[in-house]
Parts: structure tokens; sequence; C-alpha cells
């Protein structure tokens, strides 16, 4: 049975953090401006940022951090914003069969604006093992995903279901270990990988 990871950024700080600077909507409020879009309608811009006083604060000073272009870029919006190389290496491991496209976003930093990319679902999946699964009591959503083996057989990349339109650019995507195994290989920047329960 292959395994599968949830696949998200790094949580480390000082980093590199992207901010649309000047947008006042959540993510979940973009979506339906991004549905059919090919690239996100702003650039980003960096800020630092770093801890402190346990609070996430922002400035201009980088000086601390080292790699200011990581693979996997955190942002306010926690999409998975990555870098073209990235991109290359998911989309070398899909089946196909995942629905997945890509919009482009600008990233500025010092008169620099470097080309990322939002990962995107076309359509939901049906991933999960119900009967395993953990919702909040009388609702479905969900706790702790358990997905069935049956049904992600034929994904490499794919995301749990969520409300509303969210699943169509998600803060976090589960993968098979040939798309870790991939990324690792490639020595790309910025990411975390934790075990899905799937049976």
């Amino acid at each position: 049975m292959d395994e599968y990871y949830l696949f998200t950024g790094e949580d480390s700080l000082p980093a590199a953090i992207a901010y649309a600077l000047g947008i006042d909507k959540l993510s979940f409020e973009l979506i339906p401006d991004l549905k059919d879009a090919i690239a996100v309608p702003f650039d980003l811009t960096l800020r630092a940022g770093h801890l402190k006083n346990d609070r996430l604060v922002h400035s201009d000073d980088f000086s601390d951090i080292g790699n200011i272009w990581t693979d996997y870029m955190p942002n306010e919006f926690t999409w998975l914003l990555m870098s073209s190389k990235m991109r290359k290496v998911i989309d070398s491991q899909l089946s196909g069969e995942e629905s997945i496209d890509w919009l482009t976003c600008g990233i500025g930093h010092a008169g620099e604006v470097v080309t990322y990319n939002v990962l995107r679902f076309d359509k939901p999946l049906d991933v999960l093992n119900i009967e395993e699964t953990t919702f909040v009591k009388g609702t479905d959503h969900i706790i702790k995903p358990v997905f069935a083996q049956k049904k992600i057989r034929n994904y490499k990349v794919f995301n749990k279901p969520s409300f509303g339109d969210n699943w169509r650019i998600p803060p976090a995507v589960y993968i098979a270990t040939s798309v870790k195994q991939a990324i690792e290989k490639a020595g790309l920047t910025g990411v975390a990988f934790s075990r899905a329960k799937v049976v």
C-alpha cells in the first residue's frame, strides 16, 4: 500500500513572507475571483517575518533570513505558493487524474519580481474514508481526515474536502511517497511533511 503525506510549508521564523499590500480580502473571499483566472490579479510583496513577544511581526529587515526565495513561499493567504522549480517537480509526478492547474503570481522584493505558482484544483475529489474520518458532531466539518486507499490510488496529489469553494485553493495538500521523494531529491526548500492516515 502506498504511503501519503500532508504537504505544507515549513513552520519556522524568521522567514520571508509574501503579503498582498492594499488587498483587504481573506483567502476564501478571493477564490471566486480566481476560479477561472490564469494569474493572480495583483503582486505580493516580501516582508521579513519575526516572532516578537509570541506574535508575528513583519518588517523590511531581512538581515537574519538566509534564503529569501524559498521554493514554498509562506504567504498571508496560506496558499500553496510554489517556485517554478517546485511546480515542474509536481507536474512531472501527476497521474493526470488530479484535476490540477496553476495560477501564476508575482512576488516583489528590492525591485525584483519573481513568478511563483498557486496550485488550484478544478473539481472536488472523493477521497475520504467516511467511517474512519472524525467530524465535528452533527456537521461535515473535518477534525481528523482518514483517506480511503481505493479512492486515492490514482492520485499523486489531492486535497481534503472543505466548505464552500475552499477546496479549489487549499492551504495544504496530500502527496504520494513518489512526489515526496522527488521534492526531496530536487532539494526544494521551505517544505514540511507529516504522514497521513490511509485505510
